[in-house]
C-alpha cells in the first residue's frame, strides 16, 4: 500500500516537473526567436541608413532632371522662355525662401532676401548668397522644393543657379540668382484658394564629380563673384 501511494506520488511529480518544464522551453525558443527578430532588425535598419545616405548623393542629379519637368511634390518647373503671360493682380502673394546646406559641405548658403510679394504671372528675380569656407574649390549641386506641395506645378523658373553644378573657389563668395513666377492659372485652382504664402527652399549637396569637366553647362545664369572674406 505504501509502495504504490508512493509510485503514484513519483508519477504525479514527474507529470508536475514536465508541466512546468514544457512553459519554461517555450519561453526560452521564444525569447531566442526574439533575440534573433530584433537582431535581423537592427541589421536592415542599418543597411537601409547606409543605402539612404548612398543615394541620397546618387539620387541628386536624377533629382534636378525630376524637377525640372515636372511639378509633382512640391518640386517646381522649368518655365518656357517664350511664354507669355499675363498679371493677374486680383491676389497677392508672398514667397518666402529658406535654405539649407548638406553637413558634407563647408559652405554657408542663404537668401539675400527673407521675402519677395508678387502677383501671379509677375516675373521676380531673387539671390541667393554662397561661401565656400574651405581652401579649395568646391562644385555644390542644389535640390529645391515648395511648400505647400500643391503649389509646386505653379512655381515656374526661368533661371535658376540649381539648374546645375556651381564651383565656388576658396574662401569665395558668390551671389546666385533665381528668376521665377508663379503660373496665373492658380488662381483656378480649388485648392490655392487658400494659399497666401509659399516657401521656396533649396539645399546643396557636394557634387560626386569635382572635377571641372563634370560641371553641366546648359543655362546661362551667371554668377556674380564677391571678393573672398
Amino acid at each position: 500500500m505504501f509502495f504504490s501511494s508512493a509510485m503514484r506520488a513519483t508519477r504525479f511529480q514527474s507529470r508536475t516537473s514536465k508541466t512546468w518544464a514544457r512553459p519554461q522551453a517555450q519561453q526560452r525558443q521564444a525569447s531566442s526567436r526574439a533575440k534573433k527578430s530584433n537582431h535581423n532588425i537592427a541589421l536592415y535598419g542599418l543597411a537601409g541608413t547606409i543605402a539612404m545616405i548612398g543615394l541620397s548623393y546618387l539620387a541628386v542629379p536624377l533629382y534636378r532632371i525630376f524637377c525640372q519637368t515636372t511639378g509633382m511634390g512640391g518640386t517646381t518647373h522649368k518655365a518656357d522662355r517664350t511664354k507669355k503671360t499675363e498679371v493677374d493682380m486680383s491676389k497677392e502673394l508672398t514667397v518666402t525662401f529658406a535654405s539649407q546646406v548638406s553637413s558634407d559641405l563647408p559652405w554657408e548658403f542663404e537668401p539675400v532676401q527673407d521675402h519677395v510679394d508678387l502677383y501671379p504671372g509677375e516675373t521676380v528675380l531673387a539671390f541667393f548668397r554662397a561661401t565656400n569656407y574651405s581652401d579649395e574649390p568646391i562644385i555644390g549641386i542644389a535640390t529645391y522644393g515648395v511648400t505647400p506641395p500643391q503649389a509646386g506645378i505653379y512655381f515656374e523658373k526661368i533661371e535658376c543657379f540649381c539648374f546645375d553644378e556651381q564651383r565656388v573657389g576658396a574662401r569665395e563668395t558668390v551671389m546666385m540668382p533665381v528668376l521665377f513666377r508663379l503660373d496665373p492659372a492658380l488662381m483656378k485652382a480649388r485648392n490655392m484658394r487658400d494659399v497666401w504664402n509659399i516657401t521656396l527652399s533649396y539645399t546643396f549637396f557636394p557634387a560626386l564629380d569635382q572635377s571641372i569637366e563634370g560641371i553641366i553647362d546648359d543655362d546661362d545664369t551667371e554668377l556674380t563673384i564677391v571678393p573672398g572674406k
